[in-house]
Formats: C-alpha cells, sequence, structure tokens
C-alpha cells in the first residue's frame, strides 16, 4: 500500500480530517482523498478515489486514448468539496 498523508481542513467552519493515499501495481494506480468529520456523534466520511491504467498499456489498442489531468480531476472535487456544509 501507498504511504497516506494527513491533515486537519476546515471547510465552511466545519473541522475535517484529510487523508490523501496513493498506490499502484500491475499496471494500475488509485488515488484516494477522503474527508472525515464528527457531528452530533455521527461519523460523516465524503471521499473520492481515482483509478486510471498504465496508459502505454491502453494506446497499444487504441491510439486516440489520451491522458486526464490528474490535478484537475482533484481541483474538481476540491470544489464540489468546498460547498459542503451542515445546515442545522
Amino acid at each position: 500500500t501507498g504511504r497516506a498523508q494527513y491533515e486537519e481542513v476546515t471547510i465552511n467552519g466545519t473541522p475535517f480530517f484529510k487523508a490523501v493515499v496513493g498506490d499502484a501495481g500491475a499496471g494500475q494506480f488509485y488515488s484516494t482523498h477522503r474527508f472525515v468529520t464528527i457531528k452530533n456523534n455521527i461519523c460523516y466520511l465524503v471521499s473520492m478515489v481515482a483509478h486510471s491504467s498504465n496508459i502505454s498499456v491502453l494506446q497499444e489498442s487504441n491510439p486516440d486514448i489520451r491522458t486526464y489531468d490528474a490535478d484537475k480531476l482533484v481541483q474538481v472535487f476540491f470544489d464540489i468539496l468546498s460547498t459542503f456544509r451542515f445546515v442545522k
């Protein structure tokens, strides 16, 4: 397994414990971003898992396949997460 990175963050006044971990094997790559908080004794988890493959293996059979921008994908997730707030 990959090494995790941890930090505490605040989103719209709510403290979250953030964990990011990446892992790879057999040409497969995973990046997981988790945000956890507790409110009224209930644990809430917001998570995103990005799974990709070694592009060179896929391009052999389909040269039209292109890489995606992993940083942009993560930014979209963070943009969505930044709208999170408890209403009560």
